[in-house]
């Protein structure tokens, strides 16, 4: 059986509604997680083998931070957390949605396996979004012209738009806006 069937809602009412976790912890030989189905609210136990705590943190590297009674997502949205029992950790989420407060007991290790996990995620969920040529790097990219401000190909030598030099004739370091002299060499800029 899939890892994901296990944390199934198994009530035909729910339609294999995924259990959101309420205590995530490792016990023996085992990680325990209790869980609550957002839809029918029965709560649910489901043991999992302990060597299998990679898999387990990426199956619940979301869910974890679900509200049990209503199913919204309320990553970043931390009322407090402490270190509770040895190595498990209370957090406490108020829910963006329902308003009310949820605790969630998770193992330690395992929490910090699901942050690093859901930190991964979202890194390369940014890089995926950013736009390859963004505004900010063409604008990097381009050469100020000294005289009328307009915005120039670096390979270009004059503006475009007036004519006026864009590198220092003598030294050919680039010319800030207004130049009347290099500021490089000195040479006078006519």
């Amino acid at each position: 059986m899939a890892l994901v069937e296990k944390i199934k809602c198994p009530r035909p009412k729910c339609g294999g509604q995924l259990t959101v976790p309420i205590k995530l912890v490792r016990k023996g030989t085992d990680i325990v997680d209790v869980a609550a189905c957002p839809n029918c609210h029965k709560k649910y136990k489901i043991y999992f083998n302990a060597n299998q705590k990679d898999e387990v943190a990426q199956l619940f590297k979301d869910s974890i931070y679900y509200c049990d009674v209503c199913g919204t997502d309320n990553h970043g949205n931390f009322v407090e957390g402490e270190t509770w029992e040895m190595d498990r950790r209370k957090i406490v989420v108020r829910c963006k949605n329902c308003g009310k407060k949820r605790a969630k007991v998770v193992t330690e290790t395992i929490l910090k396996k699901i942050e690093s996990l859901k930190e991964a995620q979202e890194q390369e969920s940014r890089v995926e979004n950013e736009p390859a040529d963004s505004v900010e790097q063409i604008k990097q990219e381009l050469r100020q012209c000294p005289s009328c401000g307009a915005m120039c190909d670096p390979e270009h030598l004059f503006c475009s738009s007036c004519g006026t030099p864009l590198l220092c004739p003598k030294c050919q370091k680039p010319l800030p806006l207004g130049a009347k002299f290099c500021m490089s060499c000195g040479t006078q800029i006519s």
